[in-house]
């Protein structure tokens, strides 16, 4: 962790925007090891994140911050993060149209939601990136691809339960996270989100079309054996546990677009002939495989991309 994350963090118990670093181990990204040398790039390998106030303590065990309301089973062993057979067998690529309207965001600060295992990282066009998923395997493999660019922020910490401050970031990125949440909890992310972004800042999501169309293509392509049937029996918050449409995201405030989704693009290596597709489904989601929201303000365009 970075000790310039601070600058983001707030307490998730009492909601205090001012902690403090209690480190038992960094480094300097040029190797300098005296106390004299230390600047505020330090990176901290182990430690706590501390809430001066609530005298809550988050663990950061290999550089990873655990801000999280119980971090009591976390230990300083790395062995703790091995993941299970499912989080393995969790996969998630880029959406092509999703990771081009990403590029278009030429931002200072942006958020990637439930980042997984970070399959947009690359295509933020942004200063800082502050990413976070609940699986600290898959943060733990982030960290492992990405290397530790100063300009790079990794958490451990649940959409549900967000611990940043408000009015932190000019974009706000969460693709495949709401359809796992509850009904209920996605209106309260959404809020969340809305208090998070700054000034003429932008949010961005995506999610599965459940439209009654796509809803049967995806059972025949699932009985045809070309969609796998996942179920999620011991993390089940990998599982789909909300369906949307079109006016469902337009209710929260978006502006709707669509494309056709990276497994199908997979399964069916169509090409050219996707492409066309994605132009459709811009103009015409309840045609398209996945749902895009886009929510701005006034003078801000959407992205020029189809």
């Amino acid at each position: 962790m970075w000790r310039d994350a601070l600058n983001y963090i707030t307490c998730i118990s009492c909601g205090n925007p001012d902690m403090y670093l209690k480190e038992t181990f960094f480094r300097f990204e040029d190797d300098m090891t005296s106390p004299e040398q230390k600047t505020s790039i330090e990176y901290i390998d182990e430690g706590f994140v501390v809430c001066p106030k609530c005298e809550k303590e988050y663990p950061i065990i290999a550089g990873m911050p655990v801000l999280l309301e119980d971090t009591k089973g976390y230990t300083f062993d790395i062995d703790f993060f091995k993941p299970s057979s499912e989080h393995l067998s969790y996969s998630l690529e880029p959406t092509k149209k999703i990771g081009r309207l990403l590029q278009k965001y030429k931002v200072d600060t942006a958020l990637d939601v439930a980042c997984g295992l970070g399959a947009y990282t690359s295509y933020f066009a942004c200063n800082t990136l502050v990413s976070f998923d609940i699986s600290p395997y898959f943060i733990m493999k982030c960290i492992e691809k990405e290397g530790r660019d100063s300009g790079r922020h990794w958490f451990v910490a649940d959409v549900m339960n967000i611990p940043f401050k408000n009015d932190s970031f000019d974009l706000i990125f969460a693709s495949s996270i709401l359809e796992h949440l509850e009904p209920h909890e996605v209106k309260l992310a959404i809020g969340k989100f809305n208090s998070l972004l700054r000034n003429e800042g932008i949010i961005q999501i995506d999610v599965p079309n459940n439209s009654r169309t796509q809803d049967l293509l995806r059972k025949t392509m699932t009985h045809l054996g070309f969609y796998d049937d996942d179920e999620f029996v011991d993390h089940p918050e990998l599982g789909h546990h909300s369906l949307f449409l079109r006016k469902d995201l337009e209710k929260l405030g978006f502006d709707v677009h669509g494309c056709i989704g990276w497994v199908t693009r997979q399964k069916l290596p169509l090409g050219v002939l996707w492409e066309f597709y994605d132009l459709i489904g811009w103009y015409l989601p309840s045609l398209a495989g996945t749902l895009i929201g886009l929510k701005g303000v006034t003078n801000r365009e959407v992205p020029n991309d189809h």
